[in-house]
C-alpha cells in the first residue's frame, strides 16, 4: 500500500478543501526567483513546514492547531514528527507519496488524536506482528493494524490530478515568465472531471502554461471564479475551471471538487477492507487493536463515519480488541472506551 501525500494530509478548514503544498514563500531566496530545488522541494521540508504552508493559506481553528501540535510532538520511529524531513516514497517520480510505514504512521496518529486518545510514540513493525506498536502517555503499549478506506476509481482520479501538478510544477519551475505572471497571486484550478488519459493529462498542463502565460491578472481585491477560453480546447472538455486571488508570494493548485457523497459506498469499501484484515494472521501478545482511516477525497468524511458507525458492532471484531474508524476530525470505536 501507497499512502498519499495529498490524502494524508490536505485538509485545512472545517469545510475539508483539499490543498496541495505547491511552494508558498519557500523559496524566494532560491534560484531562478522560486524554483523548486528538488521536484516540489518536499524532500527538505519538515511536518511543521509543510503544515505552516496550509496554515498560511487558511488560519486552522484553535482546536486544529492544538491537535497538529500534538502530531508533530509524537515520535516515529524515534524522532518526533515536527522535527522530521518528510519521508517520500524514493520510487515515486512524482514525489506525491510517503513511505508506507510513515503514512501509515501518519494516518494512525491523526485518527487517535481525533478520538481524543494520546499517543506519545508510534513504531514501525514488520509482518506477521501489527503495523504499528503505539505508546501511550500512561505507559501502555498496543500493537495496531493499520488500513484506509479508498475506492479504486476515486483513487485514479486523484493520481490524475497529482500528475498535473507535477507537470505544472515542472513547467513553473523552467519558465520565469510564467513566475513573473502569477506573483502575488493564489490560483486553484478545479477539474470536475478530471482527464485519465497521459496525453490529455499533458495537453491541461500545456494549456494552463500558455494560458496563464498569455494573460497579466490585474491585482484583485476579491476573488474571480473563471472558465478557460476558446484556446484551451481539453481543458473545456473537461469543464476546469479557475479561481484567482490576490496573495502574498505565490500558491498555484489543481484540485478535485468533491463529488456528491454517497455513505453506501464508504461502508462498502469499508466492509471490504475489514474483510481484508480478519483474513490475516497477527504476532501479538494481546489481541490487536485495527485503525481503519477514511481516506478518500470524493466522500464527505462525516457522513461516511456516520454511516460506517450504523453497520458497526461488536460482531466485527474478529481477531480485534478494538476497531477504531476514523479520520483527523473525527473517529469511532467498538467497543466503546470506558
Amino acid at each position: 500500500m501507497r499512502w498519499s501525500a495529498l490524502r494524508l494530509i490536505r485538509r485545512v478548514t472545517l469545510t475539508s478543501k483539499p490543498f496541495m503544498l505547491e511552494r508558498l514563500n519557500q523559496n524566494a531566496s532560491a534560484p531562478g526567483g522560486g524554483a523548486p530545488p528538488d521536484r516540489l522541494g518536499l524532500r527538505t521540508v519538515t511536518l511543521r513546514q509543510f503544515y505552516a504552508n496550509f496554515n498560511r493559506v487558511e488560519p486552522p481553528s484553535k482546536e486544529d492547531l492544538k491537535r497538529q501540535e500534538k502530531l508533530f510532538a509524537v515520535k516515529f520511529d524515534g524522532e518526533a514528527f515536527g522535527d522530521g524531513l518528510l519521508r517520500i516514497d524514493k520510487d515515486d517520480p512524482f514525489g506525491f507519496r510517503w513511505e508506507k510505514q510513515y503514512g501509515e504512521a501518519l494516518a494512525l496518529t491523526r485518527a487517535l488524536l481525533a478520538f481524543g486518545l494520546d499517543p506519545v510514540s508510534v513504531t514501525p513493525q514488520s509482518p506477521p506482528k501489527p503495523d504499528m506498536l503505539v505508546t501511550f502517555s500512561d505507559g501502555s503499549e498496543q500493537n495496531i493494524e493499520v488500513g484506509r478506506i479508498l475506492d479504486d476509481d476515486s483513487a485514479r482520479r486523484a493520481g490524475s490530478i497529482d500528475y498535473m501538478k507535477y507537470g505544472f510544477n515542472q513547467t513553473f519551475a523552467s519558465d520565469e515568465s510564467l513566475r513573473t505572471m502569477l506573483v502575488d497571486r493564489h490560483v486553484i484550478v478545479s477539474f470536475p472531471s478530471p482527464p485519465l488519459k497521459a496525453s490529455e493529462k499533458d495537453a491541461c498542463v500545456s494549456e494552463l502554461a500558455a494560458y496563464f502565460k498569455r494573460r497579466r491578472f490585474m491585482m484583485l481585491d476579491e476573488p474571480r471564479d473563471e472558465k478557460f477560453d476558446g484556446e484551451c480546447p481539453t481543458l473545456a472538455a473537461c469543464s476546469a475551471r479557475f479561481v484567482i486571488a490576490k496573495g502574498r508570494g505565490w500558491f498555484f493548485s489543481i484540485q478535485q471538487p468533491r463529488r456528491r457523497a454517497d455513505p453506501a459506498i464508504a461502508v462498502e469499501h469499508f466492509e471490504k477492507m475489514l474483510d481484508d484484515k480478519q483474513s490475516k494472521t497477527y504476532e501479538s501478545a494481546s489481541m490487536p487493536w485495527l485503525c481503519l482511516v477514511i481516506d478518500d477525497p470524493e466522500q464527505a468524511e462525516a457522513e461516511a463515519l456516520n454511516a460506517i458507525e450504523a453497520s458497526l458492532s461488536s460482531e466485527n471484531l474478529g481477531q480485534f480488541a478494538r476497531i477504531i474508524v476514523g479520520y483527523e476530525r473525527g473517529a469511532l470505536t467498538i467497543p466503546p472506551l470506558s
